[in-house]
Formats: C-alpha cells, sequence, structure tokens
C-alpha cells in the first residue's frame, strides 16, 4: 500500500520503503508510514477498547511506541503485524489500568439504590456497582485477546 494519490501531491512509497526510511532515521518516512497505517490501527483499538475516545489514546500510544522502538522492527513479519500486536499491547495496558484504577459508575449505584427501599442496602449497591464495572473491563479485556 502507498502514501497519498493523485490530490495528495505525495508520492506513492510501499510500506516497506517508508518503513526502512523511518528506521533509517527520516521522520517524514514515519509520518508517511503513519497516514498509511492509521485507518488499519484505528479499527483495530476501537475494536479492542470498545469507544472512540480510548481508540484514540491507544492509536496515539501505539504510534509513539513504533517511533521509539522502529528500528527494534526486524522485518520477519509484515509491518502490519508488528502494528498490530504493538497496537494491541497498548490496548491492553489501558485496560490493565483501568482495572486497577476501577471507578464506581454513580449513576449506576443510584440506580440500584432508587429501588423498594427495603431491597438493598447501600452498602451493597456499591460493592455491586464496582463488581459490574470490574466484569464490564475482564470483558473487553478478554475479547481483545481472543481477537489479538
Amino acid at each position: 500500500r502507498g502514501v497519498g494519490g493523485p490530490a495528495s501531491g505525495v508520492v506513492a512509497r510501499p510500506v516497506d520503503s517508508l518503513v526502512a526510511s523511518a528506521i533509517a532515521g527520516d521522520r517524514h518516512a514515519f509520518g508517511d508510514l503513519v497516514e498509511a497505517t492509521y485507518r488499519d490501527t484505528y479499527t483495530l483499538a476501537l475494536r479492542l477498547t470498545g469507544n472512540e475516545h480510548d481508540a484514540r489514546d491507544v492509536t496515539q500510544d501505539a504510534y509513539l511506541r513504533a517511533f521509539r522502538s522502529i528500528d527494534t522492527f526486524r522485518g520477519e513479519a509484515a509491518f502490519s503485524s508488528w502494528l498490530y500486536r504493538v497496537t494491541a499491547n497498548c490496548a491492553m495496558s489501558l485496560l490493565s489500568a483501568r482495572r486497577r484504577h476501577t471507578h464506581i459508575d454513580l449513576d449506576l449505584v443510584g440506580d440500584q439504590i432508587a429501588g423498594p427501599a427495603d431491597s438493598m442496602d447501600p452498602a451493597d449497591a456499591v460493592v455491586r456497582a464496582d463488581r459490574s464495572g470490574t466484569r464490564r473491563a475482564t470483558d473487553v479485556v478478554s475479547r481483545g485477546r481472543a481477537v489479538a
């Protein structure tokens, strides 16, 4: 896949050529590499995280990590496979950090507390909401591992 098109004014270069130039330190080549792979990288991040905000963060982190470690790319597999792995690792890091720092959804707690007065102790509602949030994060991580 090349970069640019007739209207872009950029001469198309194969990804392999861009990777070689980026490894040699050409920052413009890395920028072109980002343009050539952005859509696939963002789509993967969105599938793994489940929301656009996190997908943008993961995509940005993946390209930052890729830029910092492009010289470790050995070329034994396609660059897209390497970038896929970098992106998946970034998504897992984000989701794992989120799981360690679980926040309680106060709207969910409020809904649970708002039920019949004798049906649930408010402390039980907080514990259930926390478990529910942890379960959702675990489901996303599990789905991400199945994809990656």
